[in-house]
């Protein structure tokens, strides 16, 4: 009767104690929500996610770009202000001389670098990030669809309707004269490439013919690179 009555006791104790007990998900990314103006998290696993509720530190924004290593934001602000926050602690620090009406933000895999551009027609770069941020590169471009920065920070790709081009301190030169799809750095190198409609670009390589139909995405892969469609 006593061994009955411990069991009892002790299997009283743990049901009792789930109530107080929280599980966390796990947070695959964050994502800006325009409709909302604030970054939310996607909450659970590859093929069961979800947006989670707005971060109330990443609210009332006007636009809103995520490092690739989820810590980092560059935060577009209502009343005009950058900032970059800091989405684990927190932690807020204002980015001087970036211009208001940013529409493209991207970010090199440490979070130390994003180059931005603006609908005002101006690229830059700063570097630096988050502890000493600096403006090093700052060029024109205009009608841009997409952008990429390099790992170092030295350089970016802006890509849209007139083709592909660099920018760099020096300023900016063409690379492919054709309408551009997308366009990535290797990670860790300067070397890059690129898809239009129908044609793979490589830096140093002449053009190759895709096999994919409607490309959409290309990406660096240990076997070589990347081609994705769409559907």
């Amino acid at each position: 009767m006593r061994t009955i009555l411990l069991t009892f006791t002790a299997a009283a104790a743990v049901f009792a104690a789930e109530p107080s007990a929280r599980l966390t998900e796990p947070v695959l990314g964050y994502v800006f929500d325009s409709t909302a103006k604030a970054v939310r998290p996607i909450n659970g696993i590859p093929g069961a996610a979800a947006l989670g509720s707005a971060l109330p530190s990443a609210s009332k924004l006007a636009n809103g770009f995520v490092s690739q290593n989820r810590e980092w934001l560059l935060a577009i602000l209502l009343d005009g202000g950058v900032d970059v926050l800091n989405l684990r602690s927190g932690s807020t620090l204002a980015l001087e001389g970036v211009p208001q009406d940013v529409a493209l933000g991207a970010w090199n895999a440490e979070g130390t670098a994003i180059a931005v551009w603006s609908r005002s027609g101006g690229l830059q770069i700063w570097t630096g990030l988050p502890d000493a941020p600096a403006l090093t590169v700052n060029q024109p471009a205009e009608a841009v669809l997409g952008l990429a920065v390099a790992d170092d920070g030295k350089s970016s790709l802006f890509w849209g309707e007139m083709g592909l081009f660099a920018a760099d301190a020096s300023g900016v030169r063409q690379l492919v004269s054709e309408p551009l799809i997308a366009a990535t750095y290797r990670p860790g190198a300067s070397d890059w490439a690129a898809v239009t409609g129908t044609q793979l670009f490589r830096s140093g390589v002449e053009p190759v013919s895709l096999s994919v139909e409607n490309p959409a995405a290309v990406a660096f892969a240990a076997a070589g690179i990347l081609v994705a469609g769409k559907g």
